[in-house]
């Protein structure tokens, strides 16, 4: 199992939060006394991102916004990540690949009824996306023995 490490995503848990609370603070003073913004292009721009981003808020405190985890095991794969969950067995992997491009990290292709691909951001682990590539492969190849 390959896990983002919990000071990443306690991380950007912690700076979420504080946009938040500044994104906040600057729409109470936009609304009180406008003039008191220094930048109030940049304050606007920052309280519309938070705004948008309060679903995900939603999604984090009902549990359904998820750490990245990438599980190999002898059925199949399992790719949990942000808003994505997905589990499939080897059957529907087609295969994984480094994406260079954005988003970067490990895409994983999948076959069947879901046929797609899944992109596992390489930021978010410990390891390189060229041993996730590998480790993937290894696993596919031995669940075909």
């Amino acid at each position: 199992m390959f896990r983002a490490p919990a000071l990443t995503a306690w991380a950007l848990v912690g700076a979420w939060f504080a946009l938040l609370f500044t994104a906040a603070l600057w729409g109470w003073l936009a609304v009180t006394d406008f003039d008191t913004l220094e930048s109030p292009g940049f304050s606007i721009v920052a309280i519309v991102g938070a705004l948008a981003s309060l679903p995900d808020l939603v999604r984090l405190l009902s549990g359904r916004l998820h750490r990245w985890t990438l599980t190999l095991r002898p059925d199949g794969l399992s790719y949990r990540g942000y808003r994505t969950d997905v589990s499939v067995p080897w059957n529907d992997v087609r295969g994984a690949s480094i994406q260079d491009r954005g988003p970067a990290g490990v895409r994983i292709e999948l076959r069947g009824a879901g046929a797609g691909y899944v992109v596992a951001p390489a930021a978010a682990f410990d390891v390189p996306a060229d041993q996730l590539v590998e480790e993937v492969g290894q696993a596919r190849r031995a669940a075909r023995r």
